[in-house]
């Protein structure tokens, strides 16, 4: 019985031991994973300002010719964005919410993570939508 006993309890440290023994050097990708949502949620928010910044130049632009040449370079930004949030730039040739690495995928992110995301991409299309009514207003003026 004392047997049985000793070798059950040497079996089950044994077993937690693993666990406890187990190398982060063996997953950089876990290491790496704060500092990546830091650059990401970075580059949104950088694209989300200058994309602001863009409209309020346009905005004060008179000369018809250089307004034009800033709602195209305007625009080449939105489509710069576009592909920042679908994935091939940013995320390593997946979308964002989509496939196994993909944000929703990416089981190193926490919650509060991916709802940082989801809110700067939400914060970046807002502002692409504001472009984009801008330039329709002024192209029926």
């Amino acid at each position: 019985m004392k047997k049985t006993i000793l070798t059950a309890s040497l079996v089950s440290m044994l077993f937690f031991a693993g666990s406890a023994l187990a190398v982060d050097e063996h997953h950089p990708e876990k290491k790496d994973a704060p500092a990546a949502t830091q650059m990401k949620t970075d580059q949104m928010d950088d694209s989300t300002q200058k994309m602001a910044e863009m409209r309020k130049k346009i905005e004060m632009e008179k000369d018809p010719v250089k307004r034009k040449a800033l709602m195209h370079e305007q625009m080449q930004m939105m489509k710069d964005c576009m592909k920042m949030m679908d994935g091939k730039d940013m995320m390593g040739g997946k979308a964002m919410m989509g496939g196994e690495q993909g944000m929703m995928g990416d089981k190193s992110m926490t919650m509060d993570d991916r709802m940082g995301m989801m809110e700067k991409k939400m914060k970046m299309m807002q502002e692409m939508m504001d472009g984009m009514m801008m330039q329709q207003e002024m192209k029926t003026k």
